[in-house]
């Protein structure tokens, strides 16, 4: 599980921010270790650390990147194919650090509850209107250099699909 939950925060940390990552994985994590009965600290300590780590990668991966590089005139894809490598040994060296670290508190095996996906989401039609609009957003901005749009109207505009998603379907699901 320590090694999935590292491959899990690495791909949303691709895909997002790293706060997202943290507050969507922490209660996950919580609730996983309560039920397993097992310590949350080395899956929590992977998770903080490959999230924040990884952030480096992306041009938007926190404000600080942003920053950076528009100062530089840095592209999106030319900030990831920069931050490419620092990234990655920063990434492989924390999870082996942390690895070391707690490695006498990750069991070998858990018992995870019996739980059925299907039932488990309860909006499938908003999770696949969600993941389209992902996509298309991360498309758009890897494109970013190419569209007469500046990276902060790509991203208030999906914001704004969200939100208005979010208070209609509120309004008549909810």
């Amino acid at each position: 599980m320590f090694f999935s939950i590292f491959i899990l925060c690495t791909l949303m940390t691709f895909v997002s921010s790293p706060d997202v990552v943290i507050l969507t994985l922490t209660p996950i994590i919580c609730l996983l270790a309560r039920h397993a009965h097992i310590d949350p600290m080395p899956f929590l300590m992977v998770q903080f650390y490959t999230a924040n780590i990884l952030s480096l990668f992306l041009y938007i991966g926190n404000p600080t990147n942003i920053i950076v590089a528009q100062a530089n005139h840095i592209t999106f894809l030319g900030f990831s194919k920069w931050m490419s490598l620092p990234a990655t040994i920063a990434g492989l060296s924390g999870l082996l650090l942390i690895w070391l670290r707690f490695r006498r508190k990750i069991p070998s095996t858990i018992d995870v509850p019996d739980v059925d996906p299907a039932k488990a989401l309860k909006d499938k039609k908003g999770a696949i209107f969600g993941c389209i609009c992902l996509a298309i957003c991360l498309v758009m901005l890897v494109s970013s250099p190419w569209l007469p749009i500046p990276i902060y109207l790509i991203t208030i505009s999906f914001m704004g699909i969200f939100v208005v998603k979010d208070i209609l379907h509120s309004m008549y699901q909810g």
